[in-house]
């Protein structure tokens, strides 16, 4: 996986949803402050929040100041996802997503969605913002705690007799780079997302600042490399 990608490698390209195609980073921020505000937390900074913001959930509310003794995991993270739902048509799509997905399927790519959101308000928003027919499978959780991504992905992987030297796993965070290992696909990072481009750097994969970069790199025509 150490080689630079080309375009006529992959065939298939799977998709993070939050942060990488879709930007809820600054919802996501607002709302982090707003429960470490109802606990008399200290807020966070966007750049701090990319730095610390990861998987698993449940270790990101310990780094946050979170005391998970008095308020669970679970309670926290019900709290959050109340108000992101409430919210979530707030956000915007990530700079150029509907055009770079168009522009690789003219090229003969495929593409599904892999996302650690719940499948059925995954597939609402896919669809309201206009982009499910570019997806072959959309793949959400059947939970509301971002647990068993991996899983879903290797599943999917055999239901959809998807060949793991034909696809491209494009993500946000390190949790996307620790998915695409475990389903044995290379990845490529987008670091306009949840974490920082220093963050995802250590992951060994290459690094891309934006979409628009995404397609030139398939090409061979951007070293995302430092």
């Amino acid at each position: 996986m150490g080689s630079q990608p080309n375009i006529k490698t992959y065939r298939h390209l799977v998709w993070d949803w939050n942060g990488t195609l879709m930007d809820d980073v600054q919802l996501c921020l607002e709302i982090t402050n707003l429960l470490l505000a109802r606990r008399a937390l200290p807020s966070v900074d966007v750049v701090r929040y990319r730095d610390v913001f990861g998987f698993p959930l449940r270790d990101y509310c310990l780094r946050l100041g979170f005391d998970l003794r008095r308020d669970s995991f679970e309670q926290i993270s019900d709290e959050f996802a109340e108000i992101y739902e409430g919210r979530r048509y707030e956000c915007p799509l990530q700079t150029g997503s509907a055009q770079r997905l168009a522009d690789l399927e003219r090229r003969g790519v495929e593409h599904s969605l892999l996302s650690a959101y719940g499948q059925e308000r995954l597939e609402e928003i896919v669809d309201y913002y206009e982009l499910t027919p570019f997806f072959s499978a959309i793949i959400g959780l059947d939970n509301d705690y971002a647990q068993g991504k991996v899983e879903r992905g290797r599943r999917c992987m055999a239901e959809m007799n998807w060949a793991a030297a034909d696809m491209l796993y494009i993500g946000d965070t390190l949790h996307d780079a620790e998915v695409a290992r475990a389903m044995g696909v290379d990845c490529l990072l987008v670091s306009q997302g949840h974490q920082s481009r220093a963050r995802l750097l250590s992951s060994g994969f290459p690094v891309v600042d934006d979409l628009g970069a995404v397609g030139l790199f398939l090409a061979g025509g951007h070293d995302a490399r430092p």
